[in-house]
């Protein structure tokens, strides 16, 4: 248990965190130079960050499952809540992504 405890933690801090964030960027840093995208190319985008994130309410589960200590079931609870809350396709949410990335609807 010392070991798959801090492990299924930083799990959930990397798919609640640290691959979103990178995708996001690696996303915007190949679309710099254009001037808007195709939105069936950002349903796209989103989809697999959506997917990315909702890994963690998973290793949450798991780790309520197999009876972690406090400290470490706690902070995947808290991480599985974040990704939820904050990658969940509202349509605010939705809009301001194709704010952002120029998608046009009229493609």
């Amino acid at each position: 248990m010392a070991f798959v405890s801090p492990l299924i933690f930083i799990l959930s801090a990397i798919f609640a965190l640290a691959l979103p964030i990178f995708y996001r960027t690696l996303f915007a840093h190949h679309r710099r130079h254009l001037s808007g995208i195709v939105p069936a190319e950002l349903y796209i985008f989103e989809r697999n960050l959506i997917g990315m994130a909702m890994v963690t309410p998973y290793l949450a589960m798991v780790a309520y499952l197999i009876g972690l200590p406090r400290f470490y079931l706690a902070g995947t609870l808290l991480l599985a809540l974040y990704a939820v809350y904050y990658y969940y396709p509202s349509k605010k949410r939705i809009t301001f992504e194709e704010r952002i990335f120029r998608a046009d609807r009229r493609r």
